[in-house]
């Protein structure tokens, strides 16, 4: 997040109310609407589907040091999910998205923020990739095989901020995921 920026605020039929936001982490504190965009990248290793987590910094003030999806962040005033979420990715990982390739999973409410909206795509990165932290936002970034990331979504006490969404959201996320890959492999 970058000091000016206005979170855009949604109504209750989720549709964003134009030209009204709240600056950055005030909006945690209220009883208001906002939109977040966030990117799953996924790659195949051979026949082994990877997901990228990224390690949150231990100065965020959400989830310091857990493992978060691949990049993502509050939707600003005017902005669409994708402009947010393309964004998002150059901020905290350093990595510029092709418009085109970025596939739109859906936007969904979580159990433990009903009020906000989180609209979620999916990108399959082909070969590698650096990754750049320049905004402090983000420690480190894992590549996890798709086995293992299911079996640390699901230990109640582990490191993946995505636990406290509920394990309906993070195996729709990873469903959708799992069949662009086996689509990617041509099976």
């Amino acid at each position: 997040m970058h000091s000016g920026e206005l979170w855009q605020l949604y109504g209750a039929d989720g549709q964003p109310l134009e030209g009204q936001g709240l600056p950055g982490e005030s909006a945690h504190d209220r009883n208001v609407s906002f939109g977040l965009a966030l990117v799953w990248l996924w790659r195949l290793r051979g026949d082994v589907l990877e997901v990228c987590l990224q390690k949150r910094a231990l100065t965020k003030k959400r989830w310091p040091g857990m493992y978060s999806t691949s990049a993502g962040g509050h939707i600003n005033v005017g902005e669409t999910p994708q402009q947010a979420v393309l964004r998002e990715c150059r901020e905290e990982i350093g990595v510029v998205l092709d418009p085109a390739k970025l596939k739109y999973i859906g936007t969904f409410r979580v159990v433990v923020e009903p009020q906000n909206l989180r609209s979620v795509f999916s990108y399959q990165i082909e070969g590698d990739i650096d990754f750049r932290f320049d905004d402090g936002e983000v420690d480190a970034i894992e590549w996890v095989p798709y086995d293992e990331f299911m079996t640390r979504a699901s230990d109640p006490n582990g490191q993946l901020v995505m636990r406290h969404y509920g394990m309906d959201y993070t195996k729709l996320m990873m469903d959708y995921i799992r069949r662009e890959a086996d689509r990617a492999k041509g099976v």
